[in-house]
């Protein structure tokens, strides 16, 4: 597992380095993003990983091994368990 926070001073650029994120990793995997619910403010899936973003914070949550749902789920799971603690 591997997990990168990116701070930012204010909640728009939270946002724009999101946004950012995501449509860099969507582009060079040619992997449309699925949104998700209830992870932070915003969060979408894009293969096995997980983008998220929380007030002035963006995520990703990386977790490695054989690609398909059980590992998204894993993720999804660990954006969400970690993203609760954080205020």
């Amino acid at each position: 597992v591997v997990v990168t926070a990116f701070r930012s001073d204010s909640v728009p650029e939270a946002r724009a380095r999101f946004g950012d994120l995501v449509k860099q990793t969507a582009s060079a995997f040619s992997s449309a993003p699925a949104k998700l619910s209830g992870v932070g403010d915003e969060a979408v899936a894009i293969r096995s990983s997980v983008y998220a973003r929380k007030g002035t914070e963006a995520y990703v949550f990386n977790v490695f091994g054989t690609r398909g749902p059980a590992l998204t789920a894993r993720a999804v799971a660990l954006a969400k368990a970690t993203l609760s603690r954080i205020r």
